[in-house]
């Protein structure tokens, strides 16, 4: 009975308890053993209770082993829905994380991004440009430490701008006298020369000229940083070019190069004139400077998008501010062409080329015509860029164009010297 009461006080399944409840029942019916001699039915009686109880207890086995399997296969139920509460806990943190690095990594790489943009516009000299401090404190601090370092440069290339416009200012006001001086001697004013003085006249004449170039280059690479105004009009490049062309033709016929223009006809764009005539004849200057006796240029024209300039650089233009539609000019000679490891250098301030023409060393300037090229087209929101072509150099030039544009019948044959107009008309 103490056994039965162990039992009872266990934490049972209802068939469990119900089939001890039996046994407890048949237990508490078992009749006392028969004494010997007493009578047959009292035997089969007693026999009958303990077979009852006997299949209480087999019924109590069989609740207990029901229930241990009930019992395990709820803890497999629950050791599987652990699991997979487990694995769904674990995705979720492992989504959550994988959420936050690209939250992060995002917070990091848009300002990233940003100032590696800024990066580049200020390496090709736009010194206004600023980033918006965003990200982390570190980010917020490299962009403030960024902006001070712009503005800084953009104070440093003011100050030499005006430097040099001082300097070349101060320089060509004595050389003007020289050159004045140097043409009432020439002139014979105050008396005759000998054919020796003459000579020496003509070449310190032709120096003083030069040093007269080199700084109006001067002057102008500090006016055009310093930022000055240009006229923006309605202007046919066609007629520019061809006016330029017309200007060069005594000097390639001296040096019997062959001008040629290839062009569809008039090209309308906004820009200043003046500034366009003097990037043209930076071009063409440049050009004929390094083509030898005999070879020829070649200058073309023609209606482009941005897919057909892919040599164009592509950090030029941010894609918002960009035209539908554009001239390109290429200006190509016929030359030794470009040191590869100069090509990124030849748009630089006072960088000359080491390039031999004919056998010898070419005439240098100051080293500042293709540098006030690069102004003028930057603010004009263009892309200017040079390449090697087969033989000599190519330079191109993409300028923003009027999106209605003259209609032509057909493409304008090229044009060699003898049909591009003479002098400075237009």
């Amino acid at each position: 009975a103490s056994d039965l009461g162990a039992l009872g006080a266990l934490t049972l399944l209802p068939s469990e308890r119900e089939a001890l409840g039996r046994f407890e029942l048949r237990w508490s019916e078992l009749p006392a053993l028969p004494a010997p001699g007493e009578s047959s039915d009292d035997l089969r009686r007693f026999s009958s209770s303990v077979e009852d109880l006997h299949d209480a207890g087999h019924a109590i086995l069989d609740a207990a082993h029901s229930g241990v399997r009930d019992r395990a296969q709820r803890a497999l139920d629950t050791a599987k829905r652990t699991e997979r509460l487990a694995w769904g806990v674990a995705a979720l943190a492992l989504s959550l994380t994988a959420l936050g690095f690209w939250i992060t990594l995002r917070g990091i790489q848009k300002p990233i991004k940003h100032l590696s943009s800024a990066t580049r516009e200020v390496s090709l000299g736009r010194f206004d440009r600023r980033v918006e401090p965003q990200g982390s404190d570190e980010l917020v601090e490299l962009s403030h430490a960024f902006n001070r370092m712009v503005a800084d440069l953009l104070e440093l290339t003011r100050k030499r701008s005006k430097l040099l416009a001082q300097v070349s200012h101060d320089l060509k006001t004595p050389l003007v006298s020289i050159q004045e001086t140097n043409r009432l001697i020439l002139d014979r004013i105050p008396g005759e020369l000998t054919n020796e003085q003459e000579r020496l006249l003509s070449l310190n004449g032709q120096a003083a000229d030069r040093l007269s170039d080199m700084l109006t280059d001067l002057l102008d690479l500090a006016r055009l940083e310093a930022g000055i105004r240009y006229q923006l009009e309605t202007n046919d490049l066609d007629a520019l070019v061809r006016r330029t062309l017309g200007e060069f033709d005594a000097r390639a016929n001296e040096r019997e190069v062959e001008l040629e223009l290839e062009s569809p006809g008039p090209l309308l764009l906004p820009c200043d004139g003046t500034r366009l005539l003097q990037l043209t004849s930076n071009l063409l200057d440049n050009a004929l400077k390094f083509t030898p006796r005999g070879g020829s240029i070649r200058v073309s024209l023609r209606l482009a998008t941005q897919d057909d300039a892919p040599e164009a650089p592509q950090s030029w233009l941010t894609p918002s501010d960009r035209a539908p539609r554009y001239a390109l000019l290429c200006v190509r000679d016929t030359g030794p062409g470009i040191p590869q490891a100069a090509l990124g250098q030849v748009f630089d301030d006072f960088f000359q080329g080491d390039v031999r023409v004919d056998g010898t060393q070419s005439k240098r300037g100051v080293g500042l015509g293709l540098a006030i090229c690069r102004e003028i087209v930057a603010a004009h929101q263009g892309a200017i860029w040079a390449s090697n072509a087969t033989p000599g150099a190519s330079f191109s030039v993409l300028l923003p164009c009027l999106s209605q544009q003259i209609e032509q019948s057909a493409p304008r044959p090229l044009l060699t010297r003898s049909e591009l107009p003479s002098g400075s008309a237009a």
